[in-house]
């Protein structure tokens, strides 16, 4: 059974007061867990209801999300480390500047 397949980072994002924000820019960028190296970098935007999901990451690296929208602070997630099969779920409030 391929494990990668069903490895995933999921988000929500709002914003402080708790409304969901569509269209953050989310980059995952996924580096060796050794020498920081960085493999693989994809970008996802966040739906009208602040969803995102990103699936078939490789679970051999350490994966950093960083969220940006314009007119608020960005937020980075920092050395994710998935097992393989692993959902990752990250709920992350974004506050105006």
């Amino acid at each position: 059974m391929n494990f990668v397949r069903h490895t995933a980072i999921a988000a929500n994002v709002t914003a402080v007061g708790g409304e969901d924000l569509k269209k953050v820019k989310v980059t995952l960028t996924g580096k060796d867990k050794v020498t920081n190296a960085v493999y693989e970098t994809f970008e996802e935007l966040t739906d009208k209801d602040g969803n995102m999901i990103k699936r078939e990451l490789n679970p051999e690296y350490e994966w950093d999300v960083k969220f940006e929208l314009p007119a608020y602070e960005p937020v980075e997630v920092r050395d994710i480390d998935l097992s393989p099969g692993k959902h990752e779920k990250l709920e992350v409030v974004l506050k105006k500047i």
